[in-house]
């Protein structure tokens, strides 16, 4: 009998290698994933801060535009009345200078506010529509923002998976060593049997 090394199952090990190996590999990309998703979500928090305080401008905008828009019009309106009054006067006293030059000032007045109301009530039109678009990539980024969050979420979950995962691979791999660390086994030989035969004396004397 002698004493041999015995390993129980030299595969199992290798087997458990190959998996820690793999769930190694899987928490390296996943920890990255979970950089670039937190890194993700906080542009996608500040992109969404920023154009919904451009928005916001956009609105209070708009209120100016709309303010000032009523302004000009109805100073236009009333340029209008003063330019038929002095219209009026004029035409029932013909040949009165004073009143003449009135009417052409009052015309004049007239144009102007004109001409402010055009351009108060296009700069209401460009204001509407800057916050209309505003109010859009508002809510995209918002939306973005969200989707953002949601695969944060999901990639530290799979993160903490991952981690589980290892445990569980580590603690198979250490079980799998222990139970393959090599032991001492009794081991029987087999052996052709010898036949000895013994004489009186090996040598002869004469």
């Amino acid at each position: 009998e002698a004493k041999v090394k015995h390993v129980r199952n030299p595969q199992a090990q290798a087997v458990a290698e190959e998996e820690q190996k793999a769930t190694d590999a899987k928490l390296v990309a996943v920890t990255e994933a979970l950089k670039k998703a937190t890194e993700g979500k906080d542009a996608a928090v500040k992109a969404a801060l920023d154009l919904t305080n451009a928005a916001k401008t956009a609105e209070q905008a708009k209120a100016t535009a709309e303010a000032e828009a009523k302004q000009a019009a109805e100073a236009a309106e009333k340029a209008a009345e003063a330019a038929v009054a002095a219209k009026q006067q004029a035409d029932n006293n013909a040949g009165n200078q004073d009143l003449a030059n009135a009417v052409a000032a009052a015309e004049k007045a007239k144009t102007e506010a004109d001409t402010k109301n055009v351009a108060a009530t296009e700069k209401l039109t460009a204001a509407a529509k800057a916050l209309e678009e505003g109010q859009a990539k508002a809510k995209a980024a918002d939306d973005a923002k969200t989707a953002a969050e949601k695969r944060l979420t999901e990639t530290d979950a799979l993160l903490k998976a991952t981690q589980q995962a290892k445990q569980a691979t580590d603690k198979r791999l250490d079980d799998v060593k222990k139970a393959n660390a090599p032991k001492d086994l009794d081991t029987a030989f087999l052996s052709t049997p010898v036949k000895v035969r013994i004489v009186d004396s090996p040598i002869g004397l004469s």
